[in-house]
């Protein structure tokens, strides 16, 4: 029996909403008032939306189906399901592609948010006051380096609110940790209103690996190794084994004696809760071997049968 569960979504409302998001995308905010200014204004909505109806939606119902398909299969990266999508063995060449969009959006976000989180900072501070809006196009040219003739020409600035853009996304992972740590005492205090049901011995391994990964990875982000970090993300594989053992042995005190459901159940949750911090705690890897070479490593796990991680 697996202890895995088939993922869903909450509500159709929810499934409509992310894939709204996903499809509008920040092109449309950062370049459609600038692409509507220098092609007519107003009459610019009228192409658009035909190019709307006529290309968008078609896209967007093709993607949906692609997806739902590989899905079916347990893939859930584009060389998975184009390599089922159809007979022929280059299908899924084709979607090696799609891994390196997702690269380049990734960093491309990432970059825009750091980018954004700059402006507030100097708007803040008042970097800007006195300023014309020439100059301040000006400042942030130089911020993307395109005044020194090319785009990779990052001055430390930009490199330093990339570096917080990151750690605020590690701080997402590192509170919901903390949740998980709040979920393990609250059911450590219901345990303790009952006899202990066995000697713990594979759920100490669990907290120990669990910390260590969690401690690895940030000493990993601090000091921006990625051989330290993908250490790291290969021991999650040590976490998942013990959280499986931990299920099937709980699972037999359950059927054979009723009466030790409800501890076996507590124990199981705390089983869950680590599995989830090693989790985390692999998410802080990745990030950081993108931070440092760039390699985007989330997909790789799904395209050799492993799991995937939110």
């Amino acid at each position: 029996m697996s202890s895995h569960k088939k993922e869903a979504w909450g509500s159709r409302v929810g499934l409509v909403l992310a894939m709204a998001g996903n499809a509008v995308g920040l092109g449309n905010f950062l370049r459609f008032p600038a692409q509507a200014v220098q092609n007519g204004g107003g009459a610019f909505i009228i192409p658009y939306i035909v190019s709307f109806l006529l290309m968008g939606i078609p896209l967007l119902w093709i993607e949906w189906a692609i997806g739902r398909h590989g899905g079916q299969f347990g893939h859930h990266s584009t060389p998975g399901m184009m390599d089922v999508l159809g007979k022929k063995k280059w299908w899924k060449y084709v979607g090696v592609f799609g891994i390196f969009t997702n690269l380049t959006v990734a960093a491309y976000y990432c970059y825009i948010e750091s980018w954004t989180l700059s402006y507030a900072y100097h708007s803040v501070v008042g970097s800007f006051s006195g300023q014309t809006s020439a100059q301040i196009s000006a400042f942030f040219s130089e911020y993307v380096g395109i005044s020194e003739g090319s785009f990779f020409n990052f001055p430390p600035e930009a490199l330093v609110f990339f570096f917080i853009t990151l750690a605020l996304k590690v701080s997402t992972d590192l509170e919901r940790i903390g949740d998980l740590c709040v979920n393990i005492a609250e059911r450590t205090l219901e345990l303790n209103e009952e006899p202990q049901l066995k000697p713990y011995i594979d759920l100490p391994k669990m907290a120990e690996a669990a910390e260590g990964m969690i401690v690895d990875a940030l000493e990993a982000f601090l000091r921006g190794d990625a051989t330290l970090a993908q250490e790291v993300t290969q021991r999650d594989d040590i976490v998942d084994q013990l959280n499986v053992q931990v299920f099937r042995e709980l699972l037999t005190f359950m059927m054979e004696d009723p009466k030790t459901i409800s501890r076996a159940t507590r124990l199981m949750f705390i089983g869950k809760y680590l599995e989830r911090m090693g989790d985390h705690a692999t998410n802080i890897a990745e990030m950081v071997i993108f931070m440092v070479k760039g390699k985007d490593i989330r997909h790789l796990a799904s395209r050799e049968g492993g799991k995937t991680r939110s």
